[in-house]
């Protein structure tokens, strides 16, 4: 029998080009049966919530991560347009758990939105732009922007300062300065998702901590609230449920956007110093797992996605790249627990270009193409032995047993005089 029925309705992601919303998903009992217009499956309940986790995981990691390497692509378009590409293979990912998994509905959940529709709130916002926001032309940087803003926040809830005569003199939205702040009626869902889930549990009058959006820092004042009638709950409910799934598709791309225009304007190198040994922190603390395979872990964050071609594992090798050179030998030195399982993830992964044999990646290995490859990774190889033989010989293992197994493992005979000169070398110079 089934004990309970959930009927989600969704605009299937990859799925031919069917643009009709499907009923899709049914929860009956401990599963969940999927289903579009050509075949259904089935996972179990625990299935789903370990999809769920990995993704919530995923994008965890790639939040930590890209936020602390932006100066090794700050001005190369190539590698621009890979990250786009990559950001959109997480974004579809996430999309698809949103909008296949997370429209489950039940008539309290239904209930509790059709309740907050029943007002709007008269809206008063100061923005403080920077240059990474969305139509800004400031020139300040995001972490001026944030003390400005907090500043502001600080005198206004302090009576030091009015937030009409704020908002006249520091408020860079054009809608709304003039007007002492005033944004007008705001209802539910109709205003950015970052400040509707503040102010809906906000009293009038108060103030809550400034607000980040893609448009910059928002100081945010409920004015009043009005009753808005609405059609009886049976007469919403489809709307509410597209509207829900609409706004989860706009979150998600608006995170995005946020990661990637964060990633090229305004992170530097210094701040990928100043956070190298924290960025491992956070790392550990979210996974709850040992510091020594955290950088392994960080280098195959998206391991869910397969690798199909040698533009997937080129793509990851950029990113390392990206890691390794700006990399001096005192942030190497911060991170003895870790670096070993770094370089034994990216000798992983170089297997894998070098290794590949299918007609498919045949092109990359055109000379042009594997002398590119060679220049921008050839170092983290020799690196990686480096550091490999100084922690192995230790154990008495030889330098050469080393250098055999590389060889062996790599089977690329065209590397090997090259491998022994730099390896030799960058040996001598560091001992």
């Amino acid at each position: 029998m089934i004990s309970r029925l959930i009927i989600l309705s969704m605009i299937l992601v990859g799925c031919g080009n069917h643009e009709e919303k499907l009923p899709i998903g049914v929860f009956s009992g401990d599963n969940v049966y999927l289903s579009d217009i050509s075949n259904a499956s089935v996972i179990s309940l625990s299935t789903y919530e370990a999809y769920t986790a990995t993704l919530i995981e995923n994008f965890e990691q790639y939040v930590l991560v890209k936020e602390a390497l932006e100066e090794g692509y700050k001005n190369n378009q190539n590698v621009k347009q890979k990250l786009y590409r990559w950001k959109n293979d997480y974004y579809n990912q996430i999309l698809i758990k949103h909008e296949v998994f997370d429209p489950v509905r039940t008539d309290s959940s239904i209930y509790e939105i059709y309740n907050k529709m029943g007002k709007r709130v008269g809206l008063d916002n100061i923005l403080i732009k920077h240059r990474g926001s969305n139509k800004s032309r400031s020139e300040r940087n995001i972490y001026t922007a944030k003390q400005l803003a907090d500043s502001i926040w600080t005198e206004i809830v302090s009576d030091q300062l009015d937030f009409s005569l704020a908002a006249l003199h520091f408020s860079e939205e054009p809608n709304s300065s003039g007007r002492n702040g005033f944004m007008g009626f705001i209802e539910y869902g109709k205003m950015l998702p970052e400040i509707i889930d503040v102010i809906w549990e906000s009293n009038v009058q108060m103030y809550p901590k400034p607000i980040l959006s893609d448009f910059g820092y928002h100081i945010v004042r409920v004015r009043s609230s009005q009753i808005v009638p609405l059609k009886s709950l049976s007469e919403m409910r489809n709307t509410i449920i597209t509207e829900i799934n609409s706004g989860n598709s706009h979150e998600i791309r608006a995170q995005y956007d946020k990661l990637e225009k964060s990633l090229i304007t305004y992170y530097d190198i210094n701040y990928f110093r100043e956070n190298i040994t924290l960025l491992f922190d956070q790392a550990y603390e979210i996974w709850g797992t040992d510091k020594d395979i955290v950088l392994a872990d960080i280098i195959n964050l998206n391991s869910s996605l397969p690798v199909v071609s040698i533009g997937g594992i080129e793509k990851k090798m950029e990113w390392i790249n990206g890691i390794i050179l700006k990399m001096d030998h005192k942030i190497l030195d911060t991170m003895i627990p870790y670096r070993y399982d770094l370089y034994k993830s990216i000798k992983t992964i170089l297997n894998q270009l070098y290794g590949a044999k299918t007609v498919q990646t045949k092109p990359y290995f055109d000379s042009k193409h594997f002398n590119k490859i060679e220049k921008n990774y050839f170092k983290a190889v020799i690196i990686d032995e480096y550091i490999k033989d100084k922690l192995l010989v230790d154990r008495g293992i030889k330098k050469e047993i080393i250098l055999n197994q590389l060889f062996i493992k790599y089977n690329v005979k065209y590397y090997e005089d090259n491998i022994k000169k730099t390896y030799n070398q960058l040996v001598k110079d560091i001992r």
